[in-house]
This record gives C-alpha cells, structure tokens and sequence, in this order.
C-alpha cells in the first residue's frame, strides 16, 4: 500500500497540484491506513490472509508549502490610489491592509462593531477563530468614516453593504476587487486576493 500511496503522491506532483493539496491527501491516506492497521488489517491477519501489516512501513511525507507572496511597496500604494475615488473600495481595501483582517471577517464587521473613539472595531467569532479586538490606525478609520457618510441608509447594520441594501458577501468582495474598473486593467487584483487569504500577520504593511 505504501507503494500505491508514493505512485499517487507522484501523479498529483506531476499534474502540478499544489503542496497543500498534496499534503491533505497524504493525511487523508494516512488516516485511512491507521484505520485499516486498526480494524481491517487485524481481520485480515486473524483470517490468514496477509501475513504481516503493509501499513508498518508507511512514513508521513514532508512536502514544502511557499508561503503567501507579499506586497511590494508599489503595489501596495497602486493598490491604495486605485480605488481611492470608490469610498466602499477604500473603506475595504484600507480595512484590509491596515489590519490584515481575513475577507470573511470583513464581511461580517456590524456598525456596532466599530469603536472610532477607541480606535478598535471588534472581529466577532468566526470559524475556528475567537472574537477579538483589533486596533485602527488613522489611515483605516478615516477609511471608515468617509464610508460610513456615504453608505446607503438601511435597517441592515452590515458595515458593508451593496447599493440595495443587502450585506456584501465574501463573494461580493472578490467579484467587487475582480471587475473593479481599476483594479481589474492593473492585475493587482491578484495580489490583493493572495494576500487577503493568507494569516492576518502576513497582510500588516508598514505604513508609507
């Protein structure tokens, strides 16, 4: 089987699939063995028929996972300037780059959440992730406050929402980054959506 599991681990690195994936197969196989070396292999060996355990021999692969490619100063003022005229844009990519929040987190801030007086916004629970509380420098809250004068007027206390009305999704964000008018003719799009994917430490910036 270990034989099988190195052939398989092989065809994936040949067809170019990335390190993480390959790595979550290989756990999965993993698993999959202690399983059988737990249940199965036991039934096996008690009947007669495999001698010995193929899953004694099998060893986790190490396998080198690249870690997320960072803004440059350039991009990272292109990437300012471009949506600087959009005050939704700018609220979020501000938000984002001065504070390394994830996308998802983003999209779930409530204007209650946001403290400007104590220059803090609260990130509610999310995922595996504790609710905790982040800092604004001047740069994100003036980012939010421009927004906030300008946001549509609705019941909905999402703090970033569509034109309608209606929260804007995880999905609205990265088709609204994607198709900006801007953003989208520059392909810094590309590094925005890397980076906002990676930990929150591997987005913080030092201001320029």
């Amino acid at each position: 089987m270990q034989a099988q599991k190195d052939q398989f681990i092989k065809y994936l690195q040949k067809n170019g699939r990335a390190s993480a994936t390959i790595l979550a197969y290989a756990k999965d196989l993993d698993q999959l063995l202690v399983f059988l070396e737990g249940i199965g292999i036991k039934f096996l060996i008690s009947e007669g028929l495999i001698p010995t355990s193929p899953a004694t021999s099998v060893s986790h692969p190490k396998y080198d996972i690249a870690p997320p490619r960072i803004l440059s100063p350039l991009e990272y003022r292109a990437l300012r300037d471009s949506v600087r005229d959009d005050v939704r844009m700018y609220g979020i990519v501000e938000l984002l780059l001065q504070t390394g929040l994830r996308i998802g987190e983003l999209a779930g801030l409530q204007l209650q959440d946001i403290a400007l007086e104590k220059s803090y916004l609260k990130i509610r629970a999310f995922e595996s992730h504790e609710a905790r509380k982040v800092p604004l420098n001047a740069t994100a809250k003036s980012a939010i406050e421009k927004y906030v004068k300008e946001r549509p007027k609705t019941k909905n206390t999402t703090l970033f929402i569509t034109k309608t009305g209606n929260p804007f999704l995880i999905r609205n964000i990265r088709t609204a980054v994607v198709g900006h008018k801007r953003l989208s003719t520059t392909e810094k799009y590309l590094a925005f959506l890397n980076g906002a994917k990676s930990e929150p430490k591997k987005l913080k910036i030092a201001e320029l």
